[in-house]
């Protein structure tokens, strides 16, 4: 466009926009032929052209073009709102030395700072603005009304601020027919996707006001929720919702001030956070009874709102095949899955994976997916969860979503740790850390791999890497997740867990009393985690020797586990355990006995007669029952015990269990008159034969070996 001697605007190049619609997505614009429209070093000012594909100036191009899709008059618009930036400011809104920076720029609707020093008014922004939108239905409904707005201004006309160099103010765009500019007026800002969020309160009308908290309360105790647990899920809702009308403001202000226009992007997040409040508030409405206690889990599930301040759209899911229909269903998955009703969001996950794939659209198959992984290891099949990751992380990959391949890379990570794989596990890693390293987010993804590589660690016996992974995670959870959410107790456990193992009892106290006190503001009673820490207190309160403590906690999470009805399973298991472990150090026999022996029925029930997991519990019968004085039936168990830890599964157990036979033996032997010298050499070559099996063991328990040396030395001169 030109202005000529008598101020009229000449348009000497009608622009490249063809009226057919492209054939779809085609290479990247950057490797088509070039066509210089005049002396030029850069790609950016030239014409590029494909045969069957789209023409185009790719500083002046629209998303549409890039992407080889119908274009019509409002393609026409967003190059000339590029153009008018470019006089007015004169820098473009799209920054990049090369196309196909320009080209992620335009898609994701990256408008760059405009000069400190400009003079241009902030209102004049936020009318290219919405000519720049990414999506063509979002931009004005026409030039004509584009023009109507530049020229409803009292004040004197703007042309001056047009005149640039010689009279030559932008070369190379697409307009769609020429025109006279008039005088230009202030407008209140346009209603786009990301401006119209800014009236909050009317946006959160029926999704989280006066009137839905009443009615969630209501429906709450209806369910027969206690009011705790209802006043917990009114306040996590109130943390989210605050959460979001700061990230909004944050947004608005950023738009209004004309210093930025918001990102398409970013807008689309805040409405699918919005969309995941109202679908949480829905389905409270209406919650059953067995869901009632589960409210606060899900309300803690939602992804905070400050999650979308660097969103952007997939690359292979630009504007133009965004659907927010589909995710605000696997979002209701998510919600139903939190809920309790697993089955339900695992058939509503599958759905919308399947939609996706016969679709072509990667980004949803993949986010579609990776839902339907951890509902599938949540129903307890570990196996259907790696093949759904698999396909997950090939589609997520294929679309360059950094985010859900490190958010499907770590679920397989701790998929592969429940299928025993650990070695595959430990590889996965080294990928796992690439891709964090190429893509940093607020801390969040990064602390959940953390955890998920220390709780691995923690189970391979590699204790002091495990503590320095779990405290990093910790410190970037408490940053990103808030220091109340249940995931930040979850790693107080895990951690505490390490620094026992390593000795350090008094500070894993410490942590487990904090993660204690957490997990039972922010969980319901019959969540895991809530047991697993009281479990995990209970341990170290036992190592400590403070024997009454321990005692309370294990039956603090055997009381949890009978009211959830969890009785037959593992955490039962170790709460048996840990009783009769308290029982032995105190010497009642009888109680200690009964206790392994209750742990040993619910391990053979779960695993069968042979499993490694039932050394611990024979080895604990054998010495209960040698302290009762039973020693035939000490024997039987140990004798067991040493069977099962003679397979290759077992190896693990073979010197505990060599230990606590020779102890079984020495006191029939002691009890009976038959202590010969021969008979004792037998024995302390037993124990002796134990103690180097566990000296030479990967991960040597200090405390163990300490009282076996004891064991023998005070028995080797008899």
């Amino acid at each position: 466009m030109l202005i000529d001697g008598d101020n009229r605007v000449r348009v000497v190049d009608f622009g490249l926009a063809r009226a057919d619609g492209g054939s779809g997505l085609f290479p990247r614009p950057d490797t088509y032929e070039a066509i210089p429209q005049k002396p030029s070093n850069s790609m950016l000012d030239m014409r590029i052209t494909r045969t069957g594909g789209m023409t185009g100036t790719p500083a002046y191009m629209a998303p549409e073009q890039y992407l080889g899709q119908p274009t019509d008059a409002r393609t026409d618009q967003f190059s000339f709102c590029v153009a008018l930036f470019e006089g007015l400011y004169g820098v473009r809104p799209f920054v990049g030395e090369r196309v196909a920076v320009v080209r992620e720029a335009v898609l994701a609707g990256q408008i760059q700072d405009v000069p400190k020093d400009s003079d241009v008014p902030a209102w004049l922004l936020r009318l290219l603005a919405r000519g720049l939108m990414v999506r063509p239905g979002e931009r004005w409904r026409s030039m004509d009304d584009l023009l109507a707005q530049l020229g409803s201004d009292p004040r004197p006309p703007v042309r001056r601020w047009l005149l640039v160099g010689g009279g030559v103010v932008l070369a190379g765009v697409a307009a769609a027919a020429a025109f006279t500019l008039a005088p230009v007026h202030p407008i209140a800002a346009p209603t786009t996707s990301a401006l119209a969020l800014c009236d909050v309160d009317a946006v959160l009308a029926g999704v989280w006001d006066d009137t839905r908290r009443q009615a969630v309360a209501a429906a709450l105790r209806d369910a027969q929720a206690s009011e705790l647990q209802a006043r917990r899920v009114a306040a996590v809702l109130e943390l989210r919702v605050e959460e979001w009308r700061e990230m909004v403001r944050q947004t608005c202000a950023q738009a209004q001030s004309g210093a930025r226009a918001p990102a398409e992007p970013v807008a689309a997040c805040l409405r699918r956070r919005l969309a995941g409040l109202r679908g949480l508030s829905d389905a409270l409405l209406r919650a059953p009874k067995e869901a009632a206690s589960r409210g606060l889990v899900a309300a803690w599930s939602l992804p905070p709102a400050t999650s979308c301040a660097d969103a952007r759209w997939p690359k292979e899911a630009p504007w133009h095949q965004v659907d927010e229909r589909p995710l605000a269903e696997l979002d209701r998955a998510g919600v139903l899955g939190a809920l309790g009703d697993v089955a339900g969001a695992l058939a509503l996950a599958r759905g919308l994976a399947i939609t996706a794939r016969e679709q072509g659209d990667l980004p949803l198959q993949a986010e579609a997916l990776h839902r339907q992984a951890a509902l599938e290891r949540a129903a307890g099949d570990p196996a259907a969860a790696e093949r759904s990751l698999l396909t997950a992380l090939w589609a997520a990959e294929a679309s360059h979503q950094d985010e859900l391949v490190i958010d499907s890379e770590t679920l397989l990570l701790e998929v592969l740790g429940d299928l025993g794989r650990d070695d595959e596990a430990i590889a996965l890693w080294q990928r796992l850390t690439a891709v964090l390293q190429r893509r940093s987010d607020d801390g969040r993804r990064e602390s959940a791999a953390l955890h998920a590589i220390g709780r691995l660690l923690l189970r391979r016996g590699r204790h002091a890497e495990a503590a320095t992974q779990l405290a990093l995670a910790l410190r970037l959870g408490e940053r990103s997740l808030s220091p109340e959410h249940p995931q930040v107790g979850r790693l107080l456990l895990d951690l505490a867990l390490a620094q026992a193992r390593l000795g350090a009892h008094d500070e894993a106290a410490r942590q487990l009393d904090r993660a204690v006190q957490l997990l039972r503001a922010a969980l319901p009673n019959d969540d895991p985690a809530l047991v697993q820490a009281h479990l995990a207190r209970a341990e170290v309160e036992r190592r400590r020797g403070r024997l009454r403590e321990a005692a309370a906690d294990y039956e603090l999470a055997e009381s949890l586990l009978v009211a959830s009805g969890a009785q037959g399973r593992e955490p039962m298991a170790l709460a048996q355990l840990g009783l009769a472990e308290v029982a032995r150090a105190q010497e009642r026999w009888p109680a200690a006995e009964a206790g392994f022996t209750r742990a040993l029925q619910i391990r053979e029930r779960l695993h069968g007669a042979a499993d490694p997991s039932l050394i611990e519990p024979l080895i604990g019968q054998c010495i209960a029952a040698t302290g009762r004085g039973a020693h035939d039936q000490a024997i039987a168990s140990c004798r067991r015990a040493l069977e099962i830890s003679g397979r290759p599964s077992g190896a693990a157990g073979v010197g505990a269990a060599r230990l606590a036979l020779a102890r079984a033996l020495w006191a029939q032997a002691a009890s009976t008159a038959t202590a010969t010298p021969s008979v004792r050499t037998q024995i302390l070559g037993l124990a002796r034969a134990g103690l180097a099996e566990l000296q030479a063991a990967d991960h040597p328990d200090s405390r163990a070996i300490a009282e076996a040396a004891d064991w023998i030395a005070g028995r080797s001169g008899q």
